[in-house]
Formats: C-alpha cells, sequence, structure tokens
C-alpha cells in the first residue's frame, strides 16, 4: 500500500525590506512572490503566496509592495516589507473588474486600470481604499467598454492605454 506524505514547506525566506527585484512567479495555477539581490544574485524564493497572475508594483514612500491581483482574484493587496512582507489589507476592486495595471502616484496615492470598466480608480495607497474614480467612458468603444489598459504617471501626467479592441 502507497502512503502519501504531507512534506513540510521550508521556513519563508528573510528577504531584505528593500535593494532586491521583487518577482511575482507563477506557474499558472498558484503564484509567490520572490525577490534576486542584483549585487549578490542571492534569489529568495517564494517570500509569499500571490494570486497566480499578478503584476507588482514597489511603494518606496512606504517600504511596501503593492501586488495587483488580476484575472478572477481582482484586487489590491498591500505588503509591508519591512515586515516580513505581511499584508496590511487586501481590497476587492469589483468581480470581474479584470484589473490590468496599478500605478504609483504622488500624495500616498495610486490609480488602477480595470479592463472590465470604464473607470480609472484613485486610491489610498496605505489603506487601499477609492478616494477617486475617472470616467473613461468617452472612449468605449461597441462593446460598452474602453479596455483600459496600461498606466504610466512622468512628468506630474498620469498616462492611459485605451485599447478600443471592437
Amino acid at each position: 500500500a502507497a502512503h502519501c506524505a504531507d512534506y513540510e514547506r521550508p521556513p519563508k525566506p528573510d528577504a531584505p525590506a528593500n535593494g532586491i527585484v521583487l518577482i511575482a512567479g507563477s506557474d499558472f495555477a498558484t503564484g509567490f512572490l520572490s525577490a534576486i539581490d542584483p549585487v549578490s544574485y542571492k534569489v529568495y524564493r517564494d517570500i509569499v503566496p500571490i494570486h497566480s497572475d499578478s503584476t507588482l508594483r514597489y511603494d518606496q514612500a512606504n517600504t511596501a509592495t503593492l501586488v495587483l491581483q488580476r484575472l478572477g482574484a481582482d484586487s489590491l493587496r498591500r505588503l509591508e516589507n519591512t515586515t516580513g512582507y505581511t499584508s496590511s489589507y487586501e481590497r476587492s476592486l469589483g468581480a470581474r473588474s479584470n484589473p490590468q495595471e496599478v500605478e504609483i502616484l504622488p500624495n500616498n496615492l495610486a490609480a488602477i486600470s480595470l479592463y472590465n470598466s470604464n473607470a480609472l480608480q484613485i486610491v489610498n495607497r496605505s489603506n487601499g481604499a477609492v478616494v477617486h474614480t475617472i470616467d473613461l467612458s468617452a472612449y468605449a468603444d461597441a462593446d460598452g467598454y474602453a479596455e483600459i489598459g496600461a498606466l504610466r504617471y512622468a512628468a506630474g501626467d498620469l498616462f492611459v492605454a485605451v485599447q478600443r479592441l471592437d
């Protein structure tokens, strides 16, 4: 008779709070935050589990990492780098909103693009609360959505890619 064993996971790596390159790794079923030190090339694997379709933004002002969990998770999560990448909040962005990108803005704000919505959300980075919504429905195509994708903040302006695929 064969028996299955539940092997204990290795201890969580003690990754530094900054000075590393963060990586959202996935095998398309699970996801983990990992990191590499660009000087020593030391790898910190599987620091914390994250959604299998995630994108990251480092919040230098708060020494935190914003994790935009996409495709089915549709949420924004904040990890506190200085306390072992613990999660301080996870906020839903709405079922089937299909968030695409999060961009760091001044004054402790972040912008979030939602592919299946005509709203661009501006949130407080400390608690994830929506502080403003920008309506982009004027750019919607035949399916009724503007397909808001990539975001970039530069020279005091927020640039938004509207895909209009139909």
